[in-house]
């Protein structure tokens, strides 16, 4: 939801439309193609129901390029040139690990969102 594009550069580039780095939570979403709207859809949706299912909460999580255990070790890849640009988002990853753990908390922590409420956290190394 927070408006990624694997496009490098262009009228479909994330990366010019950010208004500070690094990207929180507080950002804000930018969503200009429709996987992103879909995403931020979704979050929106959760935000309705939280105003009426006041005894349960709701998580979403934004999370890009998870990288697998086996791949990890490649890290940190090369900065992109325009020779080889790097589709990536602003070179934004995490690791598969982490990402199951996120999925776990969301789900058990009774902290992870108050009730009658939706959080969104965003996971990024």
């Amino acid at each position: 939801a927070m408006g990624f594009s694997h496009v490098p550069r262009g009228p479909q580039a994330w990366s010019s439309k950010v208004g500070y780095l690094p990207v929180d939570e507080a950002h804000g979403a930018q969503p200009h193609e429709s996987y992103g709207l879909s995403k931020l859809a979704g979050e929106e949706i959760l935000e309705t129901a939280a105003r009426t299912a006041t005894d349960t909460s709701f998580v979403s999580l934004r999370f890009t390029n998870i990288v697998k255990r086996e791949l990890w070790s490649s890290l940190p890849w090369e900065a992109p040139t325009s020779a080889e640009p790097l589709q990536l988002v602003l070179w934004a990853y995490v690791h598969e690990d982490d990402v199951i753990r996120a999925h776990v908390a969301a789900a058990t922590r009774e902290d992870a969102a108050a009730r009658g409420s939706h959080e969104a956290y965003l996971l990024a190394a």
